[in-house]
C-alpha cells in the first residue's frame, strides 16, 4: 500500500506556530512512518514550490496564493486573529491578507478553538469545513514537584511579546496589579518580564511603563527574549504567572505555566473562556490581586498533550 504524503508548512520564524508543526511532524515521523511520508517545510522557496508539487494533503499555517495544484486536499490551519496581526510590518505577516481567500478554497479549516470562527464571523458559513486541533504541551518537559507559595518573596513571571503594541501594552495593566499587591503585603516582590526588546514598540511601551511609580519592595527585571529552554527554567524558579491580552487566541506560555504548577492568573479575555478554567480568570485588576492573595489554589484547566492533538489531526486524513 502506497504511503500518503503529508506536508506541513510552517512560518520561517521560529516562534509558536513553527514549533506547533515541528513537534507534530517529529511525532508523526517517529510513530506513523509506515503509513505516511511526512514533510516539514519552513522556507520561502519550498513554500512557493508546494503550490505546484504533488502531495496527498497539505497542512499550512501560511496562506497560499491559490489552491495548491498538486494537492489532493488542502487544509488551512489558522491560529490567530489575522485582521489584527496583518497590521504588523513583517513581510510574512502581510500574507495574512490572503486569509479570507484561503478560507474559501481550502478543503478544511483547522483552528485551535472555536473562538476564531466565532470572532471572525465564519463559524456558520464554513461549519462543514471546520475542525479543531488545540495548542498543546510537551508534557514531559514540565513535571515539577509540588510548589510552596509561603516564601517571603512573591516570585512573579510574565512572558509576552512586544512585536505588537496591541499585545505588549497590557504589561502596563499588570504593573498596576503589582502595585496593588505591594500595598497589600510586606513581602518582597520580584517580577521578571520576558519579551523582545529590539524594536521601537518596546521602547514606546517601556517609556510609559517607567512613568508608573512602584513600591520600594518591588524589583522589576526586563530580561529580553529567551530561548524556550531558558523560559522553562524561569517557570521553575518563579511561582506566579501573570498574563494579560486582548489579542491572543490560545497562548502557549499560559499553558506551559499551568502545567508547571505555577499560580496562573489571566484577564477575562473572550478567547480564554473557550479553554481556561474560570478559577484563574480575573475580570479586572482588583480581582486578579484578590486571586493572587488567596492561599488555596486549584486550577482545573484541561491541557492537551501532543499525542492528544495528533489524534485530532489524524481525523482529517
Amino acid at each position: 500500500m502506497k504511503k500518503k504524503t503529508l506536508v506541513f508548512i510552517a512560518p520561517i520564524n521560529k516562534w509558536g506556530t513553527y514549533f506547533y508543526y515541528e513537534w507534530i511532524t517529529q511525532y508523526l515521523q517517529e510513530h506513523y512512518w509506515e503509513q505516511f511520508t511526512i514533510i516539514f517545510v519552513h522556507s520561502l522557496k519550498e513554500y512557493l514550490l508546494w503550490h505546484f508539487k504533488k502531495a496527498d494533503i497539505i497542512f499550512s499555517i501560511v496562506p497560499f496564493f491559490f489552491k495548491p495544484i498538486g494537492a489532493k486536499k488542502y487544509i488551512f490551519n489558522l491560529h490567530g486573529n489575522y485582521k489584527i496581526e496583518r497590521k504588523n510590518k513583517g513581510l510574512g505577516v502581510k500574507l495574512m491578507y490572503l486569509t479570507e481567500f484561503n478560507l474559501r478554497f481550502s478543503d478544511q479549516i483547522m483552528l485551535v478553538s472555536y473562538y476564531l470562527a466565532d470572532k471572525l464571523w465564519f463559524r456558520k458559513k464554513y461549519k462543514n469545513k471546520i475542525s479543531i486541533a488545540p495548542n498543546y504541551i510537551l508534557i514531559d518537559d514540565f513535571f515539577y514537584p509540588q510548589r510552596k507559595f509561603d516564601s517571603e518573596t512573591y516570585n512573579i513571571l510574565t512572558v509576552t511579546s512586544f512585536k505588537f503594541y496591541e499585545k505588549g501594552k497590557w504589561i502596563l495593566n499588570l504593573q498596576r496589579v503589582i502595585n496593588r499587591l505591594a500595598k497589600k503585603t510586606s513581602k518582597k516582590i520580584s517580577w521578571t518580564i520576558v519579551g523582545n526588546q529590539d524594536n521601537a514598540i518596546f521602547n514606546e511601551i517601556k517609556k510609559e511603563f517607567d512613568t508608573i511609580i512602584v513600591d520600594i519592595n518591588v524589583k522589576i527585571d526586563f530580561v529580553g527574549w529567551k530561548e524556550r529552554e531558558e523560559i522553562i527554567q524561569l517557570y521553575k524558579t518563579n511561582d506566579y504567572f501573570l498574563y494579560r491580552t486582548e489579542l491572543d487566541n490560545y497562548p502557549w506560555v499560559v499553558l506551559e505555566a499551568i502545567v508547571s504548577w505555577m499560580k496562573v492568573f489571566v484577564n477575562d479575555f473572550e478567547s480564554f473562556q473557550y479553554f481556561i478554567d474560570q478559577s484563574i480568570i480575573a475580570k479586572d485588576e482588583k480581582e486578579m490581586l484578590e486571586k493572587i492573595l488567596i492561599k488555596d489554589y486549584e486550577n482545573q484547566t484541561k491541557v492537551y498533550s501532543l499525542a492528544g492533538v495528533i489524534k485530532e489531526i489524524l481525523k482529517s486524513i
